[in-house]
């Protein structure tokens, strides 16, 4: 998932009560580095945001949680077939 910064900032502000814009965005910044520093420790590899490093990479601001979550979803059904179909109804979600 990947989304501007605008986007990033108004979704937090949105979900988090009584927190300034200042605080969102360092929020924001130290939740990147934790990521950025995750993804170098047991990757070892390139920039986390790289989409090269990645099968699929969408756009949250533009397509909406529902669509990258359907998204995501079908390509979990084309790599995997029934096995994740068959997993997702054993915890009780119905694909």
């Amino acid at each position: 998932m990947e989304a501007p910064r605008s986007y990033t900032l108004r979704r937090v502000m949105e979900r988090m009560d009584d927190i300034t814009v200042e605080e969102a965005h360092h929020l924001i910044t130290k939740t990147d580095k934790y990521r950025a520093d995750y993804y170098k420790y047991y990757t070892g590899g390139n920039y986390w945001t790289n989409p090269v490093n990645y099968d699929l990479t969408f756009n949250n601001a533009r397509l909406g949680d529902e669509r990258c979550v359907k998204l995501t979803l079908d390509c979990m059904k084309l790599k995997f077939g029934d096995d994740f179909v068959e997993y997702m109804k054993s915890i009780g979600k119905d694909i």
